[in-house]
């Protein structure tokens, strides 16, 4: 027995025993660092990949790995990316087209997002308008009333229907124009998007048209001024006649040819008064008015009417800004109208209410309402439906209501006959 040799015998075998766990554990190891490259430098890629994505860089494409699972990830990210940057290019060209659309067109479009900052200004909107985009882009609707276009602000600030058309006045530069806008409100259930404004400068086309209207007017106002003439110069000419026969009946004839003379002339300084009246619309002087007693007042003068109904509702205390007269003279002027379409029988319904920052009027009657040609021309000066009309009453209305920040809509009644006359002034706070 050699306890020595048993002893070198345990040592070498342990060593080697050691030796193998050792190159056991290297090659774990080796391999396990080997198969982890495979499976997490993949995933590294992959995050580096959706860095790169997410800050827009859509031409990165993920190389295959080597197993079948995370070969089938990067190609599903691979297609991701591709869609991503089919859907960007779509988008680009769709937004190219866009520009170029709003670039061309010559009418002006505004939009704002639903916070109320302005979007986008085309090249024909800063034309209109007299700005640079640069002035207004990204900035608060609000601030158009800086730069002296208050009431493009007020209308978009006022927008409660989807869509709303009016015509205003400002100062574009140093030039007041007339604008022709149309807002319509962006909405998703019950999210505001913003607001699209497409408006257009009416200017020139109002300053023709007013050209022709007044050709047409002093063409219409010499007939007028020659109707009356004719029987003042025949009774003229009759009396004289008369008195140099001597005839019996002279007196009867004096008599009647002086009352057609005054009937006659009346006629004459009726018509001046009218056309003198459409001329000089200015000298206003509005203050705050409250439509129930002023309405109620007003109603009452009609009250007394044979086979006529006038009808009176208010939609609570409702006060607006307005010139007492020029007021009384469109009510007037809107009622009459009425009277006329309804041969001074039926009902007419008053009604006041407010509606956003306007105090809204309307006069509804029972008539047969207007026709397609009609409802076009009502305010053209010098465009009647009556036989004994000069046509400028709907025109001085109009011209007044605007003076005063307003506007009169006449149209056929929804419901029911009859046409409706909705006056629209500013609402009194």
């Amino acid at each position: 027995y050699q306890p020595g040799l048993v002893r070198q015998e345990i040592l070498k075998t342990t060593a080697l025993i050691m030796g193998l766990l050792a190159l056991l554990f290297a090659a774990t190891v080796t391999i396990g660092i080997f198969l982890a490259g495979k499976i997490f430098n993949p995933i590294a890629e992959l995050q580096a990949g959706t860095r790169r994505i997410f800050d827009g860089d859509l031409e990165f494409w993920l190389e295959s790995a080597a197993t079948v699972e995370l070969g089938q990830l990067g190609d599903s990210f691979n297609t991701m990316t591709e869609a991503l940057r089919d859907a960007r290019r779509d988008l680009l060209e769709r937004q190219r087209y866009l520009t170029v659309v709003l670039d061309s067109v010559a009418t002006g479009v505004i939009t704002t997002d639903g916070e109320g900052r302005i979007m986008t200004i085309n090249p024909s909107g800063e034309r209109i308008l007299e700005i640079e985009k640069s002035e207004i882009e990204g900035k608060d609707a609000r601030m158009l009333e800086r730069l002296g276009l208050g009431p493009l602000c007020k209308l978009i600030a006022d927008i409660e229907e989807p869509v709303r058309e009016s015509e205003i006045t400002l100062y574009a530069g140093e030039k007041r124009r007339t604008i022709k806008a149309v807002v319509t409100s962006l909405a998703e259930g019950e999210e505001s998007l913003g607001t699209v404004i497409v408006f257009d400068d009416l200017t020139e086309l109002i300053r023709s048209k007013k050209l022709a209207a007044w050709v047409e007017m002093a063409r219409q106002i010499a007939h007028e001024v020659k109707n009356p003439l004719t029987p003042i110069r025949l009774s003229a000419q009759l009396m004289r006649r008369a008195r140099e026969a001597e005839a019996e009946d002279f007196d009867e004839i004096f008599e009647s040819g002086v009352e057609t003379v005054i009937q006659q002339t009346e006629i004459l300084r009726r018509i001046a008064s009218e056309f003198s009246s459409f001329g000089k619309t200015g000298s206003l002087k509005s203050k705050k008015i409250e439509l129930g007693p002023f309405l109620e007042e007003f109603a009452s003068a009609y009250r007394g009417a044979e086979k006529v109904e006038i009808e009176l509702e208010l939609d609570g205390d409702v006060a607006c800004i307005a010139d007492q007269e020029a007021l009384r003279k469109i009510l007037v002027n809107l009622v009459e109208n009425a009277l006329e379409a309804m041969q001074s029988e039926g009902i007419i319904t008053v009604k006041a209410a407010a509606k956003g920052k306007e105090a809204m009027i309307s006069i509804a009657d029972s008539g047969p309402g207007l026709s397609d040609e009609a409802a076009h021309r009502l305010f053209e000066p010098y465009f009647s439906t009556k036989t004994n009309g000069t046509g400028l009453g709907l025109a001085i209305s109009q011209s007044l209501a605007r003076d005063m920040e307003g506007e009169i809509a006449i149209r056929n009644r929804k419901e029911g006959s009859g046409a409706e006359a909705v006056l629209r002034l500013p609402l009194a706070q």
